[in-house]
């Protein structure tokens, strides 16, 4: 199946969303500028990416945030059993 032509100015929207980390108004643009369904249009913002060069990154956040949240959730966790252990 032939991917409907991309207006140059919605390449454009989606390559500078893209440089700032907003894959998800950056498929929104891609749904809106080609009519293109969801699971369609995040496969073709990710070859976009690829073509750039950009890292792979998730859906929302910055790259690197999920590692963020691993850490701080083990730094509660230690903290609680520690608590625990001080005051058992």
């Amino acid at each position: 199946m032939t991917e409907p032509p991309l207006p140059p100015a919605a390449d454009t929207l989606i390559r500078s969303l893209l440089q700032e980390r907003r894959k998800i108004d950056a498929i929104k643009a891609l749904r809106e500028g080609t009519g293109l369904g969801l699971k369609e249009a995040k496969d073709r913002v990710e070859a976009i990416e690829r073509e750039m060069g950009l890292p792979a990154g998730g859906i929302g956040g910055s790259p690197g945030s999920a590692g963020c949240v691993g850490v701080v959730a083990l730094l509660v966790i230690v903290a609680f059993l520690a608590w625990r252990w001080l005051h058992g």
